[in-house]
C-alpha cells in the first residue's frame, strides 16, 4: 500500500500523543493494577491469562476478561491444574453448564481442545509455552494449539508488554484497529493484511507499540458512527459520512 512518508510521520506523532494521554493499561494476571509487571508469574496466573485470551473474540474484550475471572476463580475455585479440570469436559457439557462464557458454541469447543493440548504438551502450565522463547517460537506454539492468528498476536503483545518475553510483535488486526487505520489513511476500513502492513509502516521496529492506542480509540471514539469532534486524529483523518 503506497502511503506518503509525511502522512506516516504525522500519524506517528498523533499516536505518540494519544498513547501518553491514555496512560498505561495493564494485562490481567500478568501485571499489577498500576501497570507494573509481576516478576514471578505463577502457574495459576499464567493459565488464567491464556484462558482469557481463548475466549476474547466476537465480544467486548472487557466483558470476556471479566467472565474469565468469574469462571476460573469463582466457578472453578481457582484450580492449580486448570487445563486438567477443563479437559474432563466435552464441549457440550461445558456449554450446558457455563453457557455464559461465550455466545458461540465454537468457543466452548476451543476451550476443551486447547485445554487438552496444554495439559498434554505443556504439562498443564501455560508458562511452558513461552518461557525463555522468542516471539517467533511462541507464535508457532500458539498457532499449533489453534489459538488463532489474531489472538496469538494479542497474547504475544501482552507477553511483550509484561516482559515475559523479549522481541517485537504485530498488532491484533481486529475491527477497531482496521477501522482506525483505514479511516486515517484511505477513508474507509482496511482488511487484516492491510492493517498489518500499515502498522509496520508506522512502527517498523515494533508495530505492537500502537495496538492499544488504536484499539481504545476505535472502541470509544472512532466507532462505526464516529464522534468526530472528539477525535484527536482528525487533522489527518479522511473519513467522511457514509464511508
Amino acid at each position: 500500500m503506497d502511503i506518503h512518508g509525511n502522512r506516516v510521520n504525522s500519524v506517528k506523532g498523533l499516536f505518540e500523543k494519544e498513547k501518553i494521554r491514555q496512560g498505561k493499561a495493564h494485562w490481567e494476571w500478568l501485571q499489577k493494577d498500576d501497570g507494573s509487571n509481576i516478576k514471578r508469574l505463577t502457574k495459576k496466573n499464567a493459565n488464567k491469562f491464556l484462558f482469557a485470551c481463548i475466549i476474547d473474540y466476537q465480544s467486548r474484550a472487557d466483558h470476556q476478561w471479566e467472565k474469565a475471572r468469574k469462571f476460573t476463580e469463582t466457578d472453578l475455585r481457582d484450580p492449580v491444574n486448570l487445563w486438567k479440570v477443563l479437559s474432563r469436559y466435552n464441549w457440550r457439557s461445558l456449554r450446558k453448564k457455563y453457557r455464559y462464557l461465550h455466545r458461540f458454541p465454537q468457543a466452548h469447543k476451543r476451550i476443551v481442545r486447547i485445554a487438552r493440548s496444554v495439559d498434554e504438551i505443556y504439562a498443564g502450565d501455560a508458562r511452558n509455552i513461552w518461557r525463555k522463547q522468542e516471539p517467533r517460537v511462541v507464535e508457532e506454539r500458539f498457532e499449533a494449539i489453534s489459538l488463532g492468528e489474531q489472538l496469538t498476536r494479542m497474547a504475544i503483545g501482552a507477553l511483550l508488554d509484561s516482559k515475559q518475553i523479549k522481541g517485537t510483535g504485530d498488532v491484533k488486526a481486529d475491527l477497531n484497529v482496521k477501522r482506525v487505520l483505514g479511516r486515517i489513511f484511505i477513508g474507509k476500513p482496511v482488511d487484516e493484511d492491510q492493517a498489518i502492513e500499515l502498522s509496520r509502516k508506522l512502527h517498523p521496529r515494533n508495530p505492537w507499540r500502537y495496538d492499544s492506542v488504536m484499539y481504545f480509540h476505535g472502541q470509544y471514539v472512532c466507532k462505526s458512527k464516529p464522534m468526530c469532534d472528539e477525535c484527536n486524529f482528525s487533522p489527518v483523518c479522511k473519513y467522511y459520512k457514509g464511508t
